[in-house]
């Protein structure tokens, strides 16, 4: 198992064997070989020397056309010795271009001589020089000499039927001729008149003349032609002359009054032929006793005065008669604020106040309204409990009483506790109470 070598070139190293020239490649970076190894480089390079004897292939036997394809610059070298042209593209010497400009002493064309000939109105110049027309001293069409009816006219206000001068002309002589002027709208018109129509010549219109006036809604008319429209029915003629007829047939100069009363005079009848008659009216008289305040009336009718009693007879009637007659009642206490209200503070029943329960039988009363001073009646009272009523402790208390206190004039407190025994502070219990606020006059 320790390996085999080769001592056939007396070393391990393929990499430096022996070689023959087609055996060596070469990389020809300059591109100067078609051959890819030594060998074929070689023979190349041994046909080139023997071509031109060197290896320089920029130094070779060229043609003119062969330079001119690398380049036609001379770098200021004068070409000698040339042949006289006989193409169009040959190239020619200086001597030769000379000789050229003997006929006008320069070598332009552009520059010749030309000469200037006329046939009729067309003046033309030699060597394509041009040709032109004096048939009007100048070259321009449109402005040739025309005759009037050769000019047209484009008319936009529309005056003429003619569309060129000479007929716009013509017309205008006509009208001229006609009233010596061109306006058809100041012409000659003439009046006529047929019965009540007058017509003005000349689409001057026509009017009638009947009344002095054209309006047919206001003619004279007579009583026979004037319709009513009655809307009160109170004829049967529809016209005024009917209506003035029946009106007439209905007169009656005699005035009858019957059935006048006295009283208030609301007007006064009269007429030519009789006795001027008031006209009244009935009364109903009103007065009104001021110690006993009853009513007295007359209607207008003429019957018996009626009365009207102010005060009630009741022997129990706190109202009576005032100085002017009228009911009076003297001023008296009044219910100001009241109230029922449960042990927890809730109003059951409540008048012109509010309740809120302070503490366990502490409540505190406020009116809707402030009073002017704070020396109202107080009344409170509270519910009878039996003997039973809630306490602090293990027994019920029978005893309960009820105070107020601290009476301003937005309201005041109440108090409720029992006192069942005498030898200990009042027990404050919540129970259900009354109460009543009474204001005096004055």
């Amino acid at each position: 198992g320790g390996g085999t070598i080769s001592v056939a070139d007396n070393d391990n190293d393929a990499t430096n064997e022996i070689q023959d020239a087609n055996e060596v490649n070469i990389t020809d970076a300059g591109g100067n070989f078609t051959a890819t190894e030594v060998e074929g480089a070689l023979a190349e390079l041994a046909a080139s020397n023997a071509a031109d004897n060197d290896t320089d292939a920029t130094n070779e036997i060229q043609n003119l056309g062969e330079v001119l394809a690398y380049g036609n610059d001379g770098g200021g070298a004068a070409i000698m010795n040339i042949a006289d042209p006989t193409n169009a593209q040959d190239a020619a010497t200086k001597a030769y271009v000379d000789a050229l400009d003997t006929d006008d002493a320069d070598a332009d064309p552009t520059n010749e001589i030309q000469t200037l000939s006329q046939a009729g109105t067309d003046v033309t110049l030699s060597n394509g020089g041009g040709t032109i027309s004096v048939a009007d001293n100048d070259n321009d069409a449109t402005n040739e000499i025309q005759d009037a009816n050769e000019v047209n006219i484009t008319d936009a206000g529309g005056n003429f039927t003619a569309t060129e001068v000479e007929g716009a002309l013509a017309e205008l002589a006509a009208s001229n001729a006609a009233d010596n002027d061109t306006d058809a709208t100041n012409e000659l018109q003439t009046l006529s008149q047929t019965g009540t129509d007058v017509t003005l010549s000349n689409g001057g219109g026509t009017i009638s003349v009947a009344d002095n006036d054209n309006d047919a809604t206001n003619e004279i008319q007579d009583a026979d032609e004037v319709t009513i429209t009655d809307a009160g029915g109170n004829f049967t003629a529809t016209e005024v002359e009917g209506a003035l007829a029946e009106l007439a047939a209905n007169s009656d100069d005699d005035v009858s009054i019957t059935n006048t009363v006295s009283g208030n005079r609301i007007a006064t009848i009269s007429e030519p032929g009789i006795t001027s008659v008031d006209v009244n009216e009935t009364v109903t008289s009103l007065s009104q006793n001021t110690t006993t305040g009853v009513i007295s009336y007359t209607d207008e009718d003429g019957g018996a005065p009626e009365t009207a009693n102010v005060v009630a007879a009741e022997a129990d009637n706190m109202i009576s008669v005032g100085a002017n007659g009228g009911a009076y009642i003297a001023a008296m206490p009044t219910i100001y604020a009241t109230g029922k209200v449960a042990g927890n503070g809730t109003a059951a029943a409540i008048y012109q106040s509010t309740v809120t329960r302070i503490n366990e039988g502490d409540y505190q009363i406020t009116f809707s309204t402030a009073l002017a001073n704070a020396n109202y009646i107080i009344q409170v009272t509270i519910l009878d409990c039996a003997g039973d009523c809630p306490g602090n402790t293990g027994s019920d208390y029978d005893d309960p009483g009820i105070t107020y206190y601290d009476q301003q004039t937005t309201g005041f407190k109440v108090n409720i506790g029992d006192s069942d025994n005498g030898a200990t502070q009042k027990d404050d219990i919540d129970l259900e109470f009354m109460f009543t606020v009474i204001t005096l006059p004055n």
